[in-house]
C-alpha cells in the first residue's frame, strides 16, 4: 500500500481527539482511552460476568420474586455500582487515570508502562530516534459499498530489537496513529485479521453489561410507561 495520508478517509475520516484541528510540528498531544477493557484477576472477571449476567437473567425466571420497582432499582444500582467498582479496582492495579495517557510529539512518544505491555508500570518514554518501525496491523471493513480500515494493534520496534504491541483493547489507537502519520514516524502496514482474543475479551467484558442495561430498560418500560 502507498503511504499513509491525513487526508485519507476510509483510514481517518471519523478520526478525532482535543487538539486535531491546532496540530503544529510544535504539538505536544495527550490521548486519553477507557480502560473498563483492562484486565483483572480471574476471580473479579468472574465476578464482573456472573454478577450482571445472573441479574439480567433472574426476571425471566422468576418474576414475581420482587416487587417492578425493586427490580427496577436493583438493576440501576447493579449496573453504577460494577462501572464505580470495576474503575476503582483498574486505579488500584493499574494507578490513576492520569498516569496512564499516551502522549507524542516529533521527538518522543510516551506510553504507559503495565505489564499489558510487559514492562514496569509508569510512563514510558521512546524517543523517536531509538524507533527502528512501527507495523501498523490493519483489516479493511466494507460496509454500503464504502471500505474503512480498522486498527488492531500498532507494534513498535526499537532499535535494539526490543518490540512494545500496542493493543486497541488498551490504547487510543486510531488517534496515536493519526499522529505519528502527522509527525512522520516510520510506519510500515501489515494487513491482519483481528485477534480472536480481542473479540472474546470485548463480549465478555461487555455483554453482561449490556444485557442487564437491555433486561433495566424492558423492564422500566413494562412497568412505568
Amino acid at each position: 500500500m502507498e503511504k499513509l495520508s491525513l487526508d485519507d478517509t476510509p483510514w481517518f475520516g471519523t478520526t478525532d481527539f482535543k487538539g486535531k484541528n491546532q496540530l503544529t510540528s510544535d504539538s505536544d498531544i495527550r490521548l486519553k482511552s477507557s480502560r473498563l477493557l483492562y484486565p483483572l484477576p480471574l476471580p473479579l472477571e468472574m465476578l464482573f460476568f456472573i454478577g450482571p449476567l445472573a441479574l439480567a437473567i433472574l426476571p425471566f425466571i422468576n418474576p414475581q420474586l420482587m416487587l417492578p420497582e425493586i427490580w427496577l432499582a436493583l438493576s440501576i444500582g447493579t449496573i453504577l455500582g460494577s462501572l464505580l467498582l470495576k474503575k476503582l479496582f483498574i486505579d488500584s492495579i493499574y494507578g490513576r487515570v492520569k498516569e496512564h495517557v499516551c502522549q507524542i510529539n516529533a521527538k518522543r512518544l510516551n506510553i504507559p508502562g503495565s505489564h499489558l505491555i510487559e514492562t514496569k508500570a509508569g510512563p514510558m518514554e521512546i524517543q523517536r530516534q531509538d524507533i527502528k518501525q512501527i507495523c501498523v496491523r490493519f483489516w479493511p471493513s466494507t460496509r454500503d459499498l464504502r471500505t474503512t480500515y480498522d486498527v488492531s494493534e500498532l507494534i513498535i520496534t526499537l532499535q535494539s530489537d526490543k518490540s512494545i504491541s500496542l493493543k486497541s483493547l488498551y490504547f487510543p489507537i486510531k488517534p496515536l496513529l493519526y499522529l505519528l502519520v502527522y509527525f512522520d514516524y516510520p510506519i510500515t502496514l501489515q494487513k491482519r485479521r483481528h485477534s480472536l482474543t480481542i473479540v472474546a475479551r470485548s463480549i465478555f467484558v461487555a455483554f453482561p453489561l449490556v444485557a442487564l442495561v437491555a433486561v433495566t430498560g424492558l423492564l422500566f418500560k413494562e412497568y412505568f410507561l
